[in-house]
């Protein structure tokens, strides 16, 4: 019975073999894999920086109705993190005007 199982686990395995290895990476369900063709919001906002549109202070309606007229529609709520990562690592800085906060170059 043992040769039995050890010839049957030998075609299996080299029938894994022939369809592409058994490394567990190249078996992985679509959902999983990322696409590379995303854009972060965080780098949507840097593009803006680089553009010098933070050379003044900007609030997150101005910034949201920025991105829209690139056609990147967000709800402010989906702002408020990326922007405060960026403010946080140095990259983009804040002022309290008005009441509120306003984003610009650092």
């Amino acid at each position: 019975m043992n040769k039995e199982i050890k010839k049957e686990f030998e075609r299996v395995w080299q029938a894994i073999l022939e369809l592409g290895g058994a490394r567990h990476d190249k078996i992985s369900s679509p959902a999983k894999k990322k696409s590379s063709s995303k854009v972060s919001i965080s780098d949507l906002v840097l593009s803006l920086k680089e553009e010098g549109f933070f050379d003044t202070p900007r609030s997150l309606k101005e910034i949201q109705n920025k991105l829209a007229s690139k056609t990147y529609h967000y709800p402010i709520t989906s702002l408020t993190d990326p922007i405060k990562r960026l403010v946080r690592s140095g990259k983009l800085g804040r002022i309290k005007k008005e009441g509120s906060w306003h984003y610009a170059k650092r």
